[in-house]
Order: C-alpha cells, then sequence, then structure tokens
C-alpha cells in the first residue's frame, strides 16, 4: 500500500489530505481530508486518516495490506523526532 499525505493551512486551521492506493496494481485510490487546529494534533488525524484508507483496503481485498509505505510531502522541523517516534 501506498500512503501520501499533505496539508495546507486553512487561516488557523490546517487542512491534511491522504491518497492511499487500495489495491494491488495501484491503480484504485482510497482519499480524504480532515481540518484540524494546533500542530499537537496533526499526528492523531494521520493516525485517523490512515485507519481510514486501511478499512477501505480491508474492504476491497478482505484484509491488510503486508506492507505500507508512507509518503510525507513536508514536516515541520520541530515534528520530526515525532514523525520518527511514530511512523517509523
Amino acid at each position: 500500500m501506498l500512503v501520501a499525505f499533505d496539508q495546507t493551512k486553512i487561516g488557523s486551521k490546517t487542512m491534511l489530505a491522504i491518497c492511499a492506493t487500495i489495491n494491488s496494481t495501484f491503480s484504485l485510490v482510497y482519499t480524504c481530508t480532515k481540518i484540524f487546529e494546533g500542530n499537537e494534533n496533526r499526528f492523531k488525524m494521520m493516525e485517523i486518516l490512515l485507519l481510514g484508507a486501511l478499512a477501505a483496503f480491508n474492504k476491497r481485498n478482505k484484509g491488510v495490506p503486508d506492507e505500507i509505505i508512507i509518503m510525507q510531502n513536508s514536516c515541520p522541523g520541530d515534528q520530526i523526532p515525532l514523525l520518527h517516534q511514530l511512523f517509523i
């Protein structure tokens, strides 16, 4: 499963988006967005979005992927240790 996250600012809030492949040929995708406030909530939103993508994969394939490759467009410097702790 290939998963990509991107984010953008909307005023004082942040929109986080996910795009994930849900089949073996990487031709079907699941997409979703969430809006949140505060950087401390960013990884919780990533978790929620990833669980939604995994549910879509499971619904289609009756199982979970063997491997997940996560791509992130950008990460603020102060968030890098948390990214390593939670996702690497």
